[in-house]
C-alpha cells in the first residue's frame, strides 16, 4: 500500500473515530450497570474457557471488572471503524477490587502452554489439558475471591459482595 493510501487510510479512520465519539457525547445517556450484564459477562467467560478461546475469555474479563467499577463499555461501528467507549461517568473513585485480573493471568498461562504444546509438536490430549485448566481455574477464582475478601475486611474494615 502506498504511503499516500495508508495516510488517507488513517485520516478516514481518524474522523470515523472523532464522529462516533462526538455522536456518543451528544446522545448523552447514562449508562446503567445491570446485574444481568455481570452474569452474563461470567457465563460468557465459562463458555469461551470451555470452547479454548481464552483471548475473548480474557477480553470478557476485563469487561466484566471494568463493570463492577462502574465503567460500561458501548461498542460503535462506522464507515468500518469499531471504536470501543468506556464510559467512565459513573465510576468508583476506588475501583472494585476481584479475581479477575489474575483470572486474565491464568488463562494467558494456560493459553501460553497450549501454545508451546502445539510448536513442540507434542502429542498431548488437548482436551485433558482443557479440562484440568478449567477445574483449576474455578478453584483458582475461588480462593482468590476468599482470600480478597479477607483481606479487606482485615485491612480495611471493607464489605465485600458476594
Amino acid at each position: 500500500m502506498p504511503e499516500s493510501d495508508l495516510y488517507n487510510k488513517f485520516q478516514q479512520d481518524k474522523s470515523a473515530t472523532l464522529a462516533l465519539a462526538e455522536e456518543f457525547l451528544n446522545e448523552n445517556k447514562s449508562s446503567q450497570i445491570n446485574a444481568k450484564d455481570l452474569k452474563k459477562y461470567r457465563d460468557d467467560v465459562e463458555q469461551l474457557v470451555q470452547e479454548r478461546n481464552f483471548t475473548e475469555a480474557m477480553q470478557t474479563l476485563e469487561k466484566l471488572r471494568d463493570t463492577k467499577s462502574g465503567i460500561i463499555l458501548h461498542e460503535k461501528e462506522k464507515g468500518g471503524v469499531k471504536v470501543v467507549i468506556r464510559d467512565a461517568r459513573n465510576a468508583r473513585l476506588s475501583a472494585a477490587r476481584s479475581s479477575e485480573a489474575f483470572e486474565m493471568q491464568y488463562l494467558n498461562a494456560i493459553r501460553a502452554a497450549m501454545d508451546i504444546i502445539e510448536v513442540d509438536n507434542t502429542e498431548v490430549d488437548n482436551t485433558e489439558v482443557n479440562d484440568t485448566a478449567i477445574k483449576n481455574k474455578v478453584d483458582l477464582e475461588k480462593n482468590l475471591q476468599n482470600r480478597a475478601k479477607d483481606f479487606m475486611c482485615a485491612e480495611h474494615g471493607v464489605e465485600v459482595e458476594g
